[in-house]
């Protein structure tokens, strides 16, 4: 049986957040279940471009804010990490994602570390669908000790929905992730790719922000509405089965969910999921 907790939560105020997330991992035994003092603790945000926190395209900069300040009072030291999407002027703007999104400030402010996948070099790793001989992952997700993905509850126009598996595409720096889209099209496919990723790496954990959420043309440019939010679980496709069914979609309806359950990523059967 594979565990997902809901929480209910309004706002981004810092406390509540600390409070509610420190509760939902008390029910999976523990923060002394996932780290320890003085581990490398890496936070895979979804900064898919550079948009503010309010626009609900990113992890929330508050949310990101009470992972630091939990992980620090570990005596953990804290890396925030990602790789945007797209492209300006030829040149991936994740380095000015960081400060429009807040996590610049949040690192400053906390004394957490900035990891711009586009900078930090890669590790090769062959994929286990065999869609390519070697598949280049961003080094910080090998060089921490601990990887949490933080990813948001949205649509996609492309993908259906997009959430803690979709997550760690993020791991592909700069403008390779166009490299894969072309690769593969079809989002089935796309899916295994994705697959691939959380196979080369290990997460222990999976915090979703769906407080400010996304509904219709996700995953920039749909509406924003009040999920009121928050799941944590350790398996990301047992979250993401109860995330998009809490959104009136099953599985069956997102191809890259359907990949990730053929692969055997997590559990996709409600009646198996706590």
């Amino acid at each position: 049986m594979s565990k997902v907790i809901v929480q209910e939560c309004k706002d981004y105020e810092l406390e509540t957040l600390i409070a509610k997330i420190n509760a939902a991992v008390e029910l999976l035994g523990g923060w002394g279940q996932f780290v320890k003092p003085q581990d490398k603790v890496l936070l895979k945000v979804n900064l898919i471009g550079p948009k503010t926190s309010d626009t609900a395209a990113v992890t929330h900069s508050e949310l990101v804010r009470a992972m630091v300040r939990i992980l620090k009072e570990r005596q953990c030291v804290v890396w925030i990490g990602d790789s945007s999407g797209g492209a300006i002027a030829g040149i991936a703007p994740t380095a000015q994602s960081f400060k429009v999104a807040g996590y610049a400030k949040v690192a400053e402010e906390e004394g957490a570390e900035i990891k711009n996948f586009d900078r930090e070099g890669v590790i090769a790793v062959v994929p286990e669908s065999g869609c390519e001989e070697t598949m280049h992952i961003a080094k910080p997700m090998f060089d921490a000790d601990v990887v949490i993905n933080l990813p948001k509850l949205k649509t996609h126009s492309a993908q259906i929905f997009s959430g803690a598996v979709k997550n760690v595409f993020g791991c592909i720096p700069g403008l390779k992730k166009a490299k894969y889209h072309k690769m593969a099209p079809i989002p089935g496919d796309f899916g295994q790719i994705i697959c691939d990723i959380h196979r080369a790496t290990q997460i222990r954990l999976h915090v979703m922000d769906g407080i400010l959420a996304m509904q219709g043309e996700g995953p920039t440019a749909g509406s924003i509405y009040q999920a009121n939010k928050i799941l944590v679980s350790q398996d990301p496709l047992a979250m993401d089965t109860v995330a998009a069914k809490m959104v009136g979609m099953n599985v069956e309806d997102v191809p890259i969910l359907e990949t990730a359950r053929g692969r055997n990523l997590g559990e996709s059967r409600l009646e198996n999921i706590t």
